[in-house]
């Protein structure tokens, strides 16, 4: 049963990200890093979360080969942003390095995973305003 429902969340979870491919065009910078980054995203993934904030939808996906997915869906232009690349755990930081230099500017690259509060949070340099995007469990 708790496999089924983590199937569920994992379909669920890539359908929404697919979709946004359907619903909102990429920024520029967005394509070339979708394309060349696709094969390596296909492993399995760790960790998921996801978080809506007024017109911003945030994903965020750890795989277990150490590559990332990190993505938002503008509302209000309706265009997404696609950010990709490999992590590295340091101590309880995970540092991440986004292929071909290109960050979003929603995204930092040091994350913390919080699995007491089933949080993925994204560390400001100056720790103010990080972003917290709620964890999904995985199986």
């Amino acid at each position: 049963m708790k496999n089924l429902l983590s199937l569920i969340v994992l379909i669920s979870m890539c359908t929404a990200i697919s979709s946004c491919s359907a619903r909102y065009t990429p920024t520029d910078e967005s394509v070339a890093v979708k394309k060349e980054t696709k094969k390596m995203l296909q492993s399995k993934a760790e960790k998921m979360g996801g978080l809506k904030v007024g017109d911003l939808t945030y994903y965020f996906i750890l795989n277990e080969n150490n590559s990332f997915a990190a993505i938002v869906d503008m509302d209000d232009t309706k265009r997404y942003d696609f950010c990709a690349g490999t992590f590295q755990n340091v101590s309880d930081t995970i540092n991440l390095s986004y292929y071909n230099n290109y960050k979003s500017k929603y995204f930092t690259d040091k994350v913390i995973i919080d699995n007491k509060n089933k949080e993925i949070v994204f560390l400001n340099a100056d720790f103010t305003e990080n972003k917290r995007i709620k964890l999904l469990d995985i199986l």
